[in-house]
């Protein structure tokens, strides 16, 4: 009688056991890599706004500061002041940044309005609205002091 050799059940039961483990770790990092494909979301903060006077200039100098804590860029292309464009202000009010603006998913920036006194007392208090590009709206509300 010739002898079978083979290997026991309580080691095929670990080889079997191990190789679906390593089939189920790698499927869970095949879909999270493309799930994140999938899930990028936009979102923007903004961290503070002031007004600064220039006595000399007659103008207020207002400055928006942003951040990006989301996972895809945010690009800012238009301003409004209490829900007007800011080109409907003929002159008075105008954005000194270079629009439209782009900002990188953990970066921060900044942007900047020129105001005239003559449009813009001081004690009123104005909404900011930025508007991006995939058409989200993010308003601050500001008094000029």
């Amino acid at each position: 009688m010739r002898s079978k050799m083979g290997i026991s059940l309580v080691v095929a039961t670990i080889v079997l056991a191990t190789v679906s483990m390593v089939v189920a770790v790698a499927t869970v990092f095949w879909m999270g890599g493309v799930a994140s494909l999938y899930t990028r979301f936009q979102r923007l903060e903004i961290t503070s706004a002031h007004a600064i006077y220039g006595s000399d200039t007659g103008n207020w100098t207002v400055t928006i500061n942003l951040k990006n804590p989301g996972t895809d860029d945010v690009t800012i292309i238009f301003v409004l002041i209490n829900g007007k464009p800011i080109s409907e202000f003929n002159g008075y009010a105008k954005v000194t940044t270079t629009l439209p603006l782009n900002i990188k998913s953990g970066q921060e920036d900044s942007i900047k309005l020129k105001l005239n006194r003559e449009r813009f007392n001081a004690g009123i208090t104005i909404e900011i609205r930025l508007l991006s590009a995939s058409g989200q709206g993010y308003p601050r509300h500001l008094t000029l002091n």
